[in-house]
């Protein structure tokens, strides 16, 4: 042991003895001192601990340095349960861990300092949809929540300046990620994005028609690739899509294509030009004559022709005229150019030429009185024409000169001209001398078994006898016999003095055989057939050349249905004499062609009534028919709930040989008007823009117009803008169909509102303030609190509620969500100066630490006030005056805020209890009833007295001063320093 003392650095502990030796006689004096070492108390070293705000509890053990030991103690800025630090329920700073040290061992303290990173903040996920040829748009604006700026976004596409552009990017799920501050985790949320086609019109076109064209479709002059299913609108209203020149009027026609939001609506043009139709009349024909005046083509044309045509023909056509002198006669056309797409048009005039008319140039004929008849014809001259009439002095049969009959003189010859030719003459003069007289020719008709008979007999005029006869068989007796005769011509002659010729004349035998008309036959024709042959209905071997009488007259030996009667026809062949006429008859029967109509057409909608296909005809149809067609034709009926449009044929049958009839009806069915049916819309007050057309029913058309409470826009119904009600869904019907409509009801629920957060500090000895009137904006009242600890009557009370986030929540009707809103309670301890103490000290003594003798646990970091200043918290006899100091804690004021963040919280000072010594106890009772009734907002002094000298004065030396001051918030305590003798007796109790 050096010095006397005992080191616990370098001696171990045990029972130590002090001797004192004795001066003989007396003996040594020994007395021990056990020493006992307790072991130091370790606390660690100092630590760091960094969290997450939104992470899980930590322990600050763990964060200590060193190798502290377990069972101390924590304190800081937040009450520490169970040794750990939870971001959710604590605030940051410095944290102390305490081991209580045996005496004499002091306490050990170190700190972990904790350090809040604020948890990352991503939003939450939203939803985009955009138009494939819209702008591009924020990605950042659809996130849900409050999302951090700064963070970096991923998906199909790259992502340049947060933005989302349909021209360059994919659709789908885009992920915006906010990396987090260790230990914080990153933190994330998508955006996913919908992309809707845009909506395609195609582009402008233009359409040219004629007139009286066809229809032709407008969606096939549209430019680009359009959609199909749009809409038209323009000068006529358009039906089917077709512009029809025979009911429409050109001009532009605007095509209209629906965008589905948020892509708006397309249109583009068909300009629709219409060109006419020229004209060209009608067909005409023309009869001139070869050796006529020229005649105007033009003319000759039927209807109302158009001018300024050409003309085409056999021959080149000049000023519009036909020459007979040097044309040719055919068919003329008159053609008229068109403006496509209109045709031309072309009429004929067709030129029949008829030749002049040619008697010939006139002759002369000398003839002997009983000469033979002589041609008058074969005396013109030229080249006449044969079918003239003769005229003169005698009729002139056969167109000979017959000097037995005739007078000789001037005969005409004249040629009847085809108009419009006019007739033409010459003329022959006939001088006769006297010739010998053979009669005139003569004939006579036999039967084959009949008797002979006189030739000369036969012979005409007044012969004179004594000729000769010649024929096909010898003439014996001049007579002519059945028998052993051949028919023929036989020649009576007469020798003539010149210059007369000789005379002859002949008598031709015929020799018939009886008359055939053959059988009597029959046949049936049509009432609209053709013409057919009488003769070829006759049996047997019917002689040619025979007669026909009955009900009609008979041309050319037909029967004709579309002139004649039916009935019995007689067909008479003559008999020649001395035969009997023969006769034959055809029966003609006529059957009746039946009457199916004219085509006809008929458009219905798919839903309308059935319709009569027999009415749907044209012309005048006979009934009692069939229909056929796509579908089985019940009761002569169409029904569009039940057969397919397309072509429908009505026959009828006929009786032979007539041929049965038919005729069709075009069904064309439009589809009805699909408005869907009635659906019903619950939407929040407060709730997004939500599309009508999706709440309806079925499978309703798209296209529609919406009416209703309030302008519908896009489609959408929006809370924010529009009225709640019945809004109706209009498909516009194409014709015959009509309009069809159903109904959304839209009904409207209230958003609550729990107001905004807000805040509040109060003292831990406050009084109970209401948490409703920290809210901020305007809160609806009849909400509920939870938090930390229960909420009774909507008050916080510090006296028995734990400080935190209370939070107020507002229920919802959906589709309404529920409001919630926070007031977040920090309470500060009460300013503690510790309670009132004593010292004595001496005049002469060191220097003595006032904090030291404050009783109670008070705060650090107060300031002391006294007779003297007070430097380094010490008193000093050698330099200051005994009294009263007195030592204040500034208290921190009571304040509210209703920021939803968390402002920074401080401690409040502990300036520990007041320190007494053993006559102050009976100042303990009014000290606690002060304390009671002091607020945060009142300092708080407490007194002790410093005695000097080492015993405390019984007199009134010592004293106790309390008061409260208003205008400062904290806590105080004092030390009276007093110096008296160095014996001031003993202390009283």
């Amino acid at each position: 042991m050096v010095g006397g003392n005992y080191d616990p650095a370098t001696m171990a502990p045990g029972v130590y003895t002090y001797t004192v030796t004795g001066v003989a006689p007396c003996t040594n004096a020994s007395a021990t001192v056990t020493v006992t070492e307790n072991a130091a108390t370790n606390a660690g070293t100092n630590g760091t601990l960094t969290v997450c705000s939104d992470g899980a509890a930590q322990s600050l053990f763990a964060a200590l340095g060193g190798t502290p030991q377990a069972g101390g103690a924590w304190s800081g800025p937040s009450a520490v349960v169970g040794g750990n630090y939870d971001p959710a329920t604590m605030d940051p700073g410095v944290y102390t861990y305490t081991v209580t040290g045996v005496a004499p061992c002091t306490n050990a303290s170190a700190s972990v300092t904790v350090t809040e990173n604020a948890a990352t903040n991503a939003g939450t996920n939203g939803t985009l949809t955009v138009c494939s040829d819209g702008v591009a748009q924020s990605l950042f604006v659809a996130l849900g929540g409050t999302p951090q700026a700064g963070g970096a976004w991923s998906g199909p596409s790259a992502v340049v300046g947060g933005n989302y552009d349909p021209a360059t990017m994919n659709p789908g799920v885009y992920t915006y990620t906010v990396t987090g501050v260790a230990p914080c985790t990153n933190a994330s949320a998508t955006v996913t994005v919908t992309e809707n086609a845009a909506t395609n019109a195609g582009t402008n076109g233009a359409l040219t028609v004629c007139s009286d064209g066809a229809a032709q479709s407008l969606f096939a002059a549209l430019g680009g690739t359009p959609q199909a299913g749009g809409a038209w609108s323009g000068p006529s209203a358009v039906v089917g899509g077709n512009y029809d020149p025979a009911t429409m009027m050109p001009g532009v026609y605007t095509y209209t294509v629906t965008g589905v939001a948020p892509c708006t609506n397309a249109s583009a043009n068909v300009t629709v030009t219409e060109t006419s139709s020229p004209n060209a009349g009608t067909n005409g024909s023309a009869t001139v004559c070869g050796n006529g005046a020229a005649i105007n083509l033009f003319a000759q044309l039927g209807g109302s022709p158009d001018a300024g045509g050409t003309w085409s023909g056999p021959s080149t056509v000049v000023g519009g005229n036909y020459d007979p002198a040097t044309m040719n006669p055919g068919v003329y056309t008159y053609t008229l150019a068109a403006v496509a797409p209109c045709v031309g048009s072309s009429a004929t005039v067709t030129i029949t030429e008829n030749a002049p008319a040619n008697a010939g140039t006139d002759g002369a004929l000398t003839v002997c009185s009983d000469g033979a008849a002589q041609s008058l014809f074969a005396a013109l001259g030229g080249t006449p024409q044969a079918g003239g009439a003769w005229s003169g002095p005698s009729a002139v049969v056969g167109g000979n000169y017959d000097p037995a009959t005739m007078m000789p003189g001037v005969y005409t010859y004249t040629v009847t001209g085809v108009a419009p030719c006019t007739n033409a003459s010459a003329t022959v003069t006939v001088t006769e001398t006297s010739p010998p007289n053979a009669g005139t020719n003569g004939s006579a008709t036999v039967c084959g078994n009949g008797a002979a008979i006189n030739l000369f007999a036969q012979l005409g005029g007044s012969p004179d006898a004594g000729g000769t006869w010649s024929g096909p068989s010898a003439v014996v007796g001049g007579s002519y016999d059945p028998a052993t005769m051949t028919p023929g011509v036989y020649n009576y002659t007469l020798a003539a003095v010149a210059p007369c010729v000789g005379s002859s004349a002949t008598v031709t035998i015929t020799e018939n055989a009886p008359a055939n008309a053959g059988t009597d036959g029959s046949v049936t024709v049509c009432d609209v057939g053709a013409a057919v042959s009488l003769f070829a209905q006759l049996g047997g071997t019917p002689q040619a050349g025979g007669a026909w009488s009955g009900p009609s007259a008979v041309v050319g030996g037909n029967y004709d249905p579309a002139t004649m009667m039916p009935g019995v026809y007689t067909y008479t062949v003559t008999g020649i004499a001395p035969r009997a006429n023969a006769s034959a008859t055809v029966t003609v029967t006529e059957t009746s062609s039946p009457n199916a109509g004219t085509n006809g057409s008929a458009t219905v909608c798919g839903n309308g009534a059935a319709i009569n296909l027999f009415a749907q005809l044209g012309g005048s149809p006979d009934a009692g028919g069939t229909w056929s067609g796509p579908s089985t034709v019940v009761g002569g009926n169409y029904d569009p709930a039940t057969m397919n449009p397309g072509v429908y044929t009505y026959t009828l049958a006929a009786v032979a040989p007539c041929v049965g009839s038919s005729a069709t009806v075009t069904i064309t069915e439009n589809a009805p008007a699909d408005a869907g049916t009635d659906g019903s819309l619950t939407v929040c007050d407060a709730g997004a823009a939500v599309s009508l057309f999706a709440q309806l029913g079925g499978s309703p058309d798209a296209g529609g117009t919406w009416s209703g409470p309030s302008a519908v826009v896009g489609g959408n119904y929006d809370p924010a803008t529009m009225t709640p009600g019945v809004y109706t869904y209009t498909v516009t019907g194409v014709a015959p169909c009509t309009n069809a409509s159903a109904t959304v009801t839209v009904t409207e629920t209230s958003s609550p509102n729990a107001g905004t957060n807000g805040s509040a500090t109060v003292c831990g000895n406050g009084a109970a303030i209401n948490l409703f009137a920290l809210l901020g904006g305007s809160p609806d009242a009849g909400g509920t609190w939870s938090g930390p600890s229960a909420v009774v009557g909507g008050s916080y009370d510090p006296a028995t509620m734990t400080p935190g986030v209370y939070n107020y929540t507002l229920a919802a009707v959906a589709p309404c969500v529920g409001s919630s809103a926070t007031v977040t309670i920090t309470e500060n301890a009460p300013a503690n100066a510790g309670t009132d103490g004593s010292v004595t000290v001496c005049d002469v003594g060191a220097a003595v630490s006032l904090f030291a003798q404050l009783g109670g646990t008070p705060d650090a970091g107060g300031s002391w006030s006294g007779p003297s200043a007070v430097v380094g918290g010490n008193y000093d006899p050698a330099t200051m005056t005994p009294g009263v100091y007195t030592y204040t804690v500034t208290g921190i004021a009571h304040a509210r805020t209703l920021q939803q963040r968390h402002g920074d919280e401080t401690s409040s000072p502990n300036a520990g209890t007041n320190g007494r010594h053993s006559a102050a106890t009976a100042l303990r009772s009014p000290l606690r009833a002060a304390r009671r009734n002091a607020r945060c907002r009142r300092n708080v002094e407490r007194t002790f007295t410093v005695v000097g000298g080492t015993t405390p004065r019984h007199d009134g030396a010592r004293r106790v001063h309390l008061h409260a001051q208003q205008r400062h918030a904290g806590s105080s305590a004092t030390v009276t320093s007093e110096n008296a003798p160095a014996n001031a007796g003993t202390m009283a109790a």
